[in-house]
């Protein structure tokens, strides 16, 4: 994958940089805690991200897509700003994120559409209005994490405990399907089968954020949804299609009716 090919062709050059700094001084000198060394590095990478994909007005600049945008890379650069403690980058991307992402004028509900580029008359905006879920989940959970940090929203968002309020109701009404047997799985997005077989991407699944969502109150499916999604990866570890495993997950996988 793209991204794959971005962090291996920059692990060299962090190399580089971390050997620079030692030699210059720059690092926190060795009476310093472990700690305090990550956390420098920590800052440091993401002050380079930042620089280097994030534009003044909150987009995520993706080469791999010509210069656009997909909805995985607004919502993980939203975790990043939040594990930086970066405020204002957070409140710029979550506010170029609504005002180009949103399906609320279009469809009705506060999900992302996926991609976001140029057009074939030069334009730029949406290319693809459905959804992917994963990008969804991280979303809606930066938003729930940002609203405990006491973290305000830009003029023209909503409270971010609201809007994550509102993405996740609108994950488990269009991003989850619910087998015949009652459990509750997380679909790839918004284009999910009706009734079975369906089509899943284990690699979307989000237990931790799936339990932050009801501890915050939010719909009792997500604790549903929280415990479903273990005993399913198990079996798929350990068995699928009459194989026996090896103890790792696919990535994508046709669920019948039968689970």
């Amino acid at each position: 994958m793209a991204w794959r090919d971005q962090v291996q062709s920059r692990a060299g050059r962090w190399a580089c940089l971390v050997l620079l700094a030692l030699a210059a001084g720059v690092l926190p000198a060795c009476s310093e805690t472990p700690a305090d060394r990550l956390s420098w590095v920590l800052q440091a990478s993401w002050a380079s991200y930042r620089q280097r994909f994030i534009t003044p007005e909150g987009r995520v600049v993706l080469e791999e897509h010509e210069g656009g945008t997909i909805s995985e890379a607004q919502a993980y650069a939203l975790l990043r700003a939040l594990w930086a403690g970066d405020e204002q980058t957070f409140g710029r991307v979550c506010q170029w994120t609504r005002a180009n992402l949103s399906r609320a004028a279009t469809h009705g509900d506060h999900l992302l559409a996926w991609k976001w580029g140029k057009k074939p008359d030069g334009s730029f905006g949406v290319l693809d209005a459905n959804t992917a879920s994963d990008a969804d989940l991280d979303y809606a959970l930066a938003l729930l994490l940002a609203s405990r940090q006491g973290w305000r929203a830009p003029p023209e968002f909503p409270d971010y405990l609201t809007e994550a309020r509102q993405v996740a109701r609108d994950i488990l009404e269009k991003e989850v399907v619910e087998m015949p047997g009652g459990a509750l799985y997380l679909a790839p997005g918004n284009w999910r089968a009706q009734s079975p077989p369906f089509l899943i991407n284990p690699s979307y699944f989000f237990p931790a954020a799936y339990r932050c969502f009801a501890q915050a109150g939010f719909d009792p499916r997500w604790d549903r949804l929280h415990a479903d999604a273990y005993p399913f990866l198990e079996r798929l570890a350990r068995n699928l299609a009459g194989v026996s495993g090896v103890g790792l997950v696919p990535d994508w996988v046709e669920v019948a009716a039968d689970g």
